[in-house]
C-alpha cells in the first residue's frame, strides 16, 4: 500500500501530483534507471494530472522536459522566507505547488 491509500477495485480514481511524486521518489530507490522504463502512455498519464492540477512542471529524472521546474526551483532558491501567493508572478504558485509535493514526499518517506 504506497501512499497509505487502500484500493478500491470497485472504483476508478485518479492519482494526485503529491502521489505521483512520491511513487516517482520511490521507484527510482528500486530502479534508478526508471527514466527509461516509463512508457509514454504512463507519462502522458503523469502530464495529464499534472495539468488538471494546474501545474506546469513534473518531476525532474522521469524523462519528461520540464522547462519550468528549474525555474520554480530557482524561485524558491532567491526567497528569503515565505513565498507569497500573487497574480504578478504566476511562479511563485507554482513554486508553491512544488514545495507542497517535496513536503508531502518527505513527510511520506519519514512515516515509513
Amino acid at each position: 500500500m504506497l501512499n497509505g491509500i487502500n484500493p478500491n477495485i470497485d472504483s476508478l480514481d485518479g492519482c494526485s501530483p503529491q502521489h505521483i511524486w512520491y511513487a516517482l521518489v520511490k521507484m527510482k530507490e528500486w530502479r534508478p534507471d526508471i527514466e527509461e522504463k516509463l512508457s509514454y502512455e504512463v507519462k502522458q498519464y503523469i502530464r495529464f494530472c499534472f495539468k488538471e492540477e494546474g501545474l506546469i512542471f513534473y518531476p525532474a529524472g522521469v524523462g519528461m522536459p520540464s522547462p519550468y521546474l528549474d525555474q520554480v526551483i530557482e524561485i524558491i532558491n532567491k526567497v528569503n522566507g515565505p513565498i507569497i501567493e500573487n497574480d504578478e508572478n504566476p511562479l511563485a504558485r507554482q513554486a508553491i505547488h512544488y514545495l507542497r509535493l517535496v513536503e508531502y514526499t518527505k513527510n511520506e518517506i519519514e512515516k515509513n
